[in-house]
């Protein structure tokens, strides 16, 4: 009478589960980077669609409050203060240390403090371009029009 033969191979040997977590390391090693450097891109994006948002909400207070005096303050670290007649408007203004935790790393092209304000048709008093860029490496130069409007003049968007 012969004995049975047990049916062996179904699983993997530790050779072939090693092989498989090694490549899978290299992979990630690989690809860790490049997450990280779109993780601190959207941030920084986030940052700048808020300063966007913001400096048209204020744009549109002045041409609606004609009697309100608006004024946003871009500081060379990249925060901004809102105010209206004189008094900080909190939801429209962004501080250095609430910066440092929404985008970590994130820069500014200014050397130093730029004011605009706003008349009653909604337009500012200068302009300028402010620079944004992120510690993932993008970039977005937004140029701020006498009229109150701001555009992304080149690089990402």
């Amino acid at each position: 009478m012969a004995v049975p033969r047990r049916q062996f191979g179904l699983g993997f040997t530790l050779i072939e589960v090693m092989v498989v977590v090694a490549l899978i390391g290299i992979a990630l090693s690989q690809a860790l980077p490049a997450i990280a450097s779109a993780y601190a891109n959207a941030r920084a994006r986030a940052v700048v669609t808020k300063f966007v948002q913001d400096f048209a909400w204020l744009r549109n207070t002045a041409a609606v409050n004609a009697t309100t005096a608006v004024v946003l303050v871009v500081n060379a670290d990249c925060s901004w203060t809102s105010t209206l007649n004189g008094t900080t408007d909190a939801a429209h203004s962004t501080i250095t240390a609430a910066l440092a935790k929404l985008a970590p790393g994130m820069g500014c092209s200014l050397s130093s403090a730029v004011t605009f304000n706003f008349t009653s048709q909604g337009f500012v008093d200068n302009s300028a371009t402010i620079g944004f860029s992120s510690a993932g490496g993008q970039s977005w130069p937004l140029l701020i029009l006498n009229s109150g409007s701001v555009t992304n003049t080149t690089g990402a968007s």
